[in-house]
């Protein structure tokens, strides 16, 4: 019974790493009360799911956090990844700061959920390569004893 369980896992992340999936944890508070700390969402890679919509949320490479050092040669320019919510796309408009801005063609204007939330309000669009994936679920708690 051990050694089918433990099969089981095992052809459920092939069938994971195969069509795209990732498990990420959520850090931080940006998302609540949707999404708490330490919560986990299951999310599809870009290159797999359907495009991108407002109210969509998404695993994200925002730029590094301001007093952080430029990456060296050959790495990303960004910061690590972090779970937001796409506030318009491309074309659309958006108010940060009291101010109107357009985002540009081929980039999203992500917020977090929450009050207290470091996010394109703060460093602009996204251009889309930024974006990594997009969340198509959450795992279930356990239920009482389980």
């Amino acid at each position: 019974m051990c050694s089918a369980a433990l099969l089981a896992v095992i052809a459920a992340a092939a069938a994971g790493a195969r069509f795209g999936l990732l498990m990420v944890t959520v850090r931080g508070i940006s998302m609540e009360p949707t999404l708490r700390e330490g919560q986990r969402v299951l999310a599809a890679r870009r290159q797999v799911v359907r495009p991108l919509r407002v109210g969509d949320i998404v695993v994200c490479h925002p730029p590094p956090l301001p007093g952080q050092p430029p990456p060296g040669p050959g790495v990303p320019n960004h910061g690590p990844a972090v779970v937001k919510r796409i506030a318009a796309v491309g074309g659309q408009t958006v108010t940060a700061g009291g101010v109107i801005r357009e985002v540009p063609a081929g980039h999203y204007w992500v917020r977090g959920d929450g009050a207290h939330t470091y996010d394109s309000d703060h460093y602009g669009a996204l251009a889309e390569r930024s974006l990594v994936a997009l969340m198509v679920g959450r795992p279930r708690s356990p239920g009482p004893g389980g």
